[in-house]
């Protein structure tokens, strides 16, 4: 994952296709931090390494979790929401 600031915009790149929940939590939990007036999280940044989804989604069982076979993964994720976030903050430390 990366992070950069241009002038008021943060931007954070996900290798991934996240669901809609961990970009909202991430803009959440930065916009705490100040120094941005907009937080964009954007997918497909730098790999594709699959669909990044919620506990939610995988008790739902929907097409998301279970296509980690598409993208030849041995397995399916294991608590990616916590896992993105997280870095998602230290990364943005770094900017």
């Amino acid at each position: 994952m990366q992070a950069l600031r241009i002038g008021p915009l943060l931007c954070v790149a996900i290798p991934g296709e996240s669901v809609q929940e961990i970009g909202h939590e991430i803009e959440k939990r930065l916009v705490r931090r100040g120094g941005a007036d907009d937080i964009w999280t954007m997918g497909y940044c730098n790999d594709m390494l699959g669909y990044l989804v919620t506990e939610r989604h995988k008790l739902e069982r929907g097409y998301e979790p279970q296509a980690y076979r598409n993208f030849e993964q041995p397995a399916p994720f294991v608590n990616e929401y916590q896992v993105i976030v997280k870095k998602a903050e230290e990364v943005v430390k770094m900017v």
